[in-house]
C-alpha cells in the first residue's frame, strides 16, 4: 500500500508521463508495476551523501551538542570552539527536535562538499534574525545563506558579485530550501518551501570545507537547522519534488499558495532611469502597449511629464473583445538634460484608477567599452566618482546574471568591480558630452581585467552565452534596447596576446563579430598599448599591429595611450583617468556632435620617414596632418634624466639621434654619423635606457597633447624622392592622408600668399560631392578632415583651387 506522500508523487509522476508522452502505454505499464510490487515513492531519492537529521544521529551533553553523525557514513560534524555550542531543542517543530544556532556557534564537517560537480541541497531551517548573515550551509569560499535578508542565496569561490539569489523569501516558522546545482550550465536553481525561486548564473565551486551555521568560521547562523540532505548531482524536478514532499509531510508543514502569474497588462513599457537612443530629430519615441483585462473601464489614458511638468495627455476608448482590450501609446522624447515620465490609467465615470508610473526617462547616445583592465579601472579618489542623473549604465560590469537588467546611474570605482562602473575616462567621457552638448549618454562597460584576447570572443554556437564576456555585453546591450543604436565601441587591450599573427586574426574576428551584431556602428576606437609591467610578454609587434590595423579594416580609429599622463607603469591615477576621458571625448565630438575643434585631437601618425641628403645623418619623419607636432621637454623619473633623441632606435645600432626638431607635421632627427639603417622605432618596449624604470616619456605629441601612435621598425627610404612626393606648383601644395582611406582624410594644403580658397571632391563622373565655401585664406599650412564613410567604394578626386591655381590628387575609398 503506497503512502500518502507516495500517491501524491505518483500522481504526479504520471501527469508528467502523459503530459510529455501521452499515450505511451509503455511508460504507463511501467508506472503500474511500481504500484503493484509496492514499491513507494513515499521515501526520499536514494544516493544522498550527507543526511543530517536533529531527531537522529545528534550526540549531546545535556543540550549541547557535541556531535552530529551522517546517516549513511561515518562523517560528523563536530564544535570548533568549546565556549560556544549549538544546542539540541526537544519539540520545536512539532515533536520534531532542531539543532539551535545561536551567538557565533557553528559546527564543522570534513572537507567533502561537492566541487567541480553537480549538487543538490534540501533542508529545513528556521531564521530567528533576518538581520543576520545567516550562512547555513558554507564553506571558507562557498556559501548558502541569507544575506541580512529573507532571501536564500547560494555564492561559489567568494563570488558574490555573481550569487544566486532566490526572488521568493522566507516565511516566519519552519522552511524548506533546496538548491540544485548544475556544473555544465553553472546554473543553480532555488526553490522555498516548494515555490520556484529562480534560475541563475553561479561560478564553478572549487571549495570542499563545510561549516554548518558559519562561513570562514565567522558570518553565524542564527536559527534552527531541523534536517539536511546533500546530493552529488543534480536531482531532477520530480526527485526534488519527492525530496519535499517527504519533508512537507513530516514536519507537517504548510504549503504556501502558488505564484501569482505576472502581470501581463504591459508588453512594452519604459523602465525607471531607461535611456532611449537619440534618432532622428534629437529625438525617440517612446512605447507604451499592451492588454487590459478588467471590466467597467470606458477608456485608457497616458500622461506625459517632462521634469514633472505634464506636458502631453494621450487617450484612446477600450473596445472589448473576449474580455480584453489592446492599447498603444506613442510619445515623444527629447535628447536634452531633461527627464522623462508617463503614467498610465484606465477611468469610468465614476473612477480613476491608475495602472503604472514609470519615472526619470531620458533620451540620448550610446557607446560600449570593452577590453583589460584599462578599459575598466577608475578613481581611487572617491570624490572623483560623483553620478549624475543623465550619465547611465545598464546592468552590472560582471554579472552573468540573466535578470541583472536594472538602468543606473553610471559609476567608476579604483579596480572596476562596481556594479555600475563604467571606468574612469568613461565617466569623464559621458560627463564631457553633458557639459557641452547637454546630451544624455548610456555607456555599458563589458570588459574583464587580465584576459587574452581569445576570451573576448563570442561563442559561436551561443551569442548570448552569459559565461563569454562577448556574450555578457551582448545581452546587457540587447536588454537595454540598443542593439540597433550603438555608435561606437572603445577596445583598450593588448598587453595579453599569443602571437601578432594570432592577435589580428582574433581581432579581425571580433570586429567582424561587432559590425554583425551591432548594424549601427559607425566607430571602433582602438588604444595603442604604451609602455607597461601589465605585460609579461613581447608587445613592440603588437603595439605596431594596432597602428596600422585601422589601414585594413573600416570603422577603425587607434589612438595612442602614449602622452597620457599620470600612469603607474600599468594604470592611471586619477589625473590620467580624467586626461584620457578628455583626450577621447574630442574625438568623439568631432566624430559625433559636428565639433570644428579638429586640430590635434587625433593621434598623430607617421606616414613616411626618409633620409634628406646622400650624406644619411639627417631624417625627417612626415606625420598625417595633424596640426602640428611637438616634442615634450626632457624629464627626471626616479632619478633617471630622459631626453626624447635617445628613444628613437635604428636597425644599425651605431646610429644614434643628437638633435630633435619639429616644423609642422615633421620630425627633423639629425644623426651623429653616416647611418646604414633601413628601420627606424620610436619608444622603448618598457624601460628607459639601460635602466628597470618603465618609461613615462618625454613624448611626441600633437599641439593639443595628443600622444603619437608609437611606431617599431618603420622603414626609412633613401631619399624623399622614394616616396609619394607631394605635388608642388610654385610652392603651393596639397597632400591628402591616409590613402587609400575607410572613412576620413586629412587634407593638407600650404599656401605661399594670401588666396580665395575652396577645396571640393568630385566622383569619377565630375560630380562635386563635398566642398568648402570660398574664402579668404592666409599664407602658411592648413588642414581639413573630410567623413568619406559613407562613399561607396572607389576613385574620387580633390581639387585645391588657390586664386588662379588648381591642384588635384586623386583619393581611393577602400571599404
Amino acid at each position: 500500500m503506497l503512502s500518502h506522500v507516495g500517491s501524491k508523487v505518483l500522481v504526479k509522476y504520471m501527469h508528467h508521463i502523459l503530459h510529455r508522452h501521452q499515450f505511451n502505454f509503455v511508460l504507463i505499464i511501467i508506472s503500474l508495476f511500481f504500484i503493484f510490487t509496492g514499491i513507494s515513492f513515499g521515501q526520499i531519492p536514494a544516493g544522498q551523501f550527507l543526511w543530517l537529521r536533529a531527531d537522529a544521529g545528534v550526540t549531546t551533553k545535556g543540550s549541547i551538542v557535541t556531535a552530529w553523525k551522517d546517516q549513511n557514513s561515518s562523517i560528523s560534524f563536530f564544535p570548533a570552539d568549546s565556549a560556544i555550542l549549538p544546542s539540541l531543542i526537544q519539540n520545536v517543530i512539532g515533536t520534531f527536535p532542531v539543532v539551535r544556532f545561536r551567538g557565533n556557534a557553528y559546527l564543522e564537517g570534513p572537507p567533502v562538499f561537492p566541487t567541480k560537480q553537480d549538487y543538490t541541497i534540501s533542508l529545513v531551517v528556521t531564521i530567528s534574525d533576518t538581520n543576520a548573515n545567516n550562512n547555513i550551509l558554507s564553506g571558507d569560499h562557498h556559501a548558502f545563506w541569507l544575506g541580512q535578508n529573507t532571501y536564500p542565496a547560494v555564492v561559489h569561490s567568494d563570488h558574490f558579485f555573481t550569487q544566486a539569489v532566490s526572488r521568493v523569501g522566507i516565511r516566519s516558522g519552519p522552511n524548506i530550501i533546496t538548491v540544485r546545482y548544475s556544473e555544465n550550465t553553472q546554473q543553480a536553481i532555488l526553490y522555498v518551501n516548494g515555490l520556484f525561486g529562480d534560475s541563475l548564473f553561479v561560478d564553478t565551486n572549487l571549495d570542499s570545507t563545510m561549516y554548518l551555521g558559519s562561513y570562514q568560521r565567522s558570518y553565524f547562523l542564527q536559527g534552527d537547522i531541523a534536517e539536511v540532505l546533500i546530493y552529488k548531482r543534480e536531482c531532477t524536478e520530480l526527485e526534488r519534488e519527492q525530496t519535499e514532499d517527504y519533508l512537507f509531510t513530516k514536519y507537517k508543514l504548510q504549503r504556501p499558495s502558488p505564484l501569482p502569474l505576472p502581470d501581463s497588462t504591459f508588453t512594452e513599457v519604459p523602465t525607471k532611469f531607461q535611456l532611449y537612443p537619440r534618432g532622428q530629430n534629437d529625438s525617440a519615441n517612446v512605447k507604451i502597449n499592451g492588454t487590459f483585462y478588467q471590466s467597467g473601464f470606458d477608456s485608457i489614458y497616458c500622461i506625459q511629464f517632462k521634469n514633472t511638468i505634464p506636458t502631453f495627455r494621450i487617450s484612446q476608448p477600450l473596445e472589448y473583445v473576449s474580455g480584453k482590450s489592446s492599447f498603444t501609446f506613442s510619445l515623444p522624447i527629447h535628447a536634452e538634460m531633461s527627464e522623462y515620465s508617463f503614467r498610465v490609467g484606465v477611468i469610468s465615470a465614476t473612477k480613476d484608477s491608475i495602472l503604472t508610473e514609470r519615472d526619470s526617462i531620458v533620451c540620448g547616445d550610446a557607446y560600449l567599452i570593452t577590453g583589460q583592465s584599462n578599459a575598466i579601472f577608475g578613481y581611487g579618489d572617491a570624490s572623483l566618482n560623483t553620478q549624475n542623473e543623465f550619465c547611465r549604465t545598464f546592468g552590472s560590469i560582471y554579472s552573468k546574471n540573466i535578470r541583472d537588467t536594472i538602468w543606473a546611474f553610471s559609476s567608476a570605482n579604483y579596480y572596476g568591480d562596481a556594479p555600475t562602473t563604467v571606468s574612469g575616462w568613461g565617466l569623464q567621457l559621458q560627463k564631457r558630452i553633458l557639459a557641452e552638448y547637454k546630451i544624455p549618454t548610456c555607456i555599458i562597460n563589458g570588459g574583464y581585467s587580465g584576459n587574452i584576447i581569445e576570451h573576448f570572443e563570442k561563442d559561436s554556437l551561443s551569442s548570448y552565452d552569459l559565461r563569454t564576456i562577448y556574450g555578457r555585453l551582448l545581452f546587457r546591450t540587447t536588454k537595454a534596447n540598443l542593439i540597433h543604436a550603438v555608435k561606437a565601441i572603445f577596445w583598450v587591450h593588448g598587453e595579453l596576446y599569443s602571437t601578432v599573427e594570432s592577435y589580428y586574426s582574433l581581432f579581425k574576428e571580433l570586429y567582424m563579430n561587432w559590425r554583425k551584431d551591432f548594424p549601427q556602428l559607425e566607430k571602433i576606437y582602438l588604444g595603442q598599448l604604451r609602455p607597461s609591467y601589465c605585460a609579461n610578454i613581447p608587445i613592440l609587434a603588437v603595439r605596431d599591429l594596432q597602428r596600422t590595423i585601422e589601414d585594413s579594416l573600416p570603422l577603425i580609429e587607434t589612438f595612442a595611450l602614449s602622452g597620457l599622463p599620470y600612469q603607474d607603469g600599468c594604470h592611471f591615477h586619477d589625473s590620467g583617468w580624467l586626461a584620457f576621458g578628455d583626450m577621447v571625448y574630442g574625438i568623439v565630438a568631432h566624430d559625433f556632435y559636428h565639433s570644428i575643434d579638429s586640430i590635434g585631437i587625433y593621434s598623430p601618425h607617421i606616414f613616411k620617414a626618409f633620409y634628406t641628403s646622400t650624406n644619411r645623418n639627417e631624417v625627417k619623419l612626415i606625420f598625417r596632418p595633424s596640426g602640428g607636432i611637438i616634442a615634450t621637454s626632457d624629464t627626471t623619473v626616479f632619478g633617471i634624466q630622459a631626453s626624447l633623441k635617445d628613444y628613437f632606435y635604428f636597425d644599425d645600432s651605431s646610429t644614434k639621434v643628437q638633435a630633435l626638431f619639429t616644423n609642422g607635421d615633421t620630425v627633423i632627427l639629425s644623426l651623429n654619423t653616416y647611418s646604414h639603417s633601413s628601420k627606424i622605432s620610436y619608444i622603448p618596449e618598457r624601460f628607459y635606457n639601460n635602466t628597470e624604470i618603465m618609461y613615462e616619456g618625454p613624448w611626441l605629441t600633437s599641439t593639443k597633447g595628443t600622444g603619437a601612435l608609437i611606431f617599431y621598425e618603420f622603414p626609412i627610404a633613401n631619399s624623399n624622392n622614394d616616396t609619394d612626393k607631394q605635388p608642388i606648383i610654385e610652392n603651393l601644395s596639397l597632400e591628402i592622408s591616409p590613402n587609400p582611406t575607410n572613412r576620413k582624410v586629412f587634407i593638407s594644403y600650404n599656401l605661399p600668399s594670401v588666396e580665395q580658397v575652396k577645396v571640393s571632391i568630385f566622383d569619377i563622373l565630375g560630380k562635386e560631392i563635398e566642398k568648402t565655401n570660398q574664402e579668404t585664406i592666409g599664407v602658411g599650412n592648413h588642414l581639413l578632415i573630410f567623413n568619406l564613410s559613407n562613399f561607396p567604394d572607389g576613385e574620387y578626386f580633390c581639387r585645391l583651387q588657390a586664386g588662379d591655381k588648381i591642384l588635384t590628387k586623386k583619393i581611393i575609398v577602400i571599404k
